[in-house]
């Protein structure tokens, strides 16, 4: 499904915002424990506007599955980790651990995206699938969060580009997407479910 220039004029503003608030450290100064609540607010603020705007509830609903899994292909940013953690900029814990763990979801969102899974087994590898991905997010943002609460430097590589891409950019996107993935899957067991019941009537 084509994507609307509307939605693509706010995906597009939204990632300039974020660069301009990188490169000029807008938000470098705050506390860390507002990280998650910056992820989840645009999150939230996204599937608000999907739920309230017919255009973007429509492209919602209408976006290929494998497009949405695609999207995690961006977390291969496990290997800039690795690289800073070799430049001495971040950790090893954190660079090994939150590194790693991104590069396999990453790699993971590939053979689900392109294997030629029959439907129902589809639907349950997307499903296991979703899950890890989430919560692969939310101990990314956790270790983001502590760490940038534990070590002033790393705070402020997460304020600035290209690290603060991620809480103001694409961990709120990717929570999306696999907001997206959930809500799509029920709605396709749903009409599984009932394809039967609806031949045999």
């Amino acid at each position: 499904m084509a994507t609307p220039l509307f939605i693509r004029g706010l995906l597009w503003l939204w990632l300039l915002a974020a660069v301009y608030l990188g490169h000029t450290q807008g938000l470098a100064h705050l506390p860390a424990w507002s990280l998650p609540l910056l992820c989840i607010a645009l999150a939230g603020a996204v599937i608000f506007l999907g739920d309230r705007i017919k255009l973007v509830r429509e492209w919602f609903d209408g976006v290929e599955l494998r497009a949405l899994v695609l999207l995690s292909v961006t977390r291969f940013v496990g290997f800039y980790f690795l690289h800073l953690f070799a430049r001495g900029e971040l950790p090893a814990q954190f660079a090994f651990v939150s590194g790693w763990s991104e590069n396999l979801i990453a790699a993971s969102a590939l053979v689900v995206a392109v294997a030629p899974f029959k439907p129902a087994l589809r639907r349950r590898v997307l499903a296991v699938w979703n899950v890890i991905g989430f919560v692969g997010l939310v101990l990314l943002t956790y270790n983001v969060t502590r760490l940038a609460a534990d070590d002033a430097a790393a705070a402020q590589l997460f304020g600035q580009l290209p690290l603060n891409l991620l809480p103001q950019f694409l961990l709120p996107l990717l929570l999306v997407t696999h907001f997206l993935i959930h809500r799509r899957l029920e709605r396709e067991n749903q009409s599984a479910a009932a394809g039967p019941e609806s031949t045999d009537s």
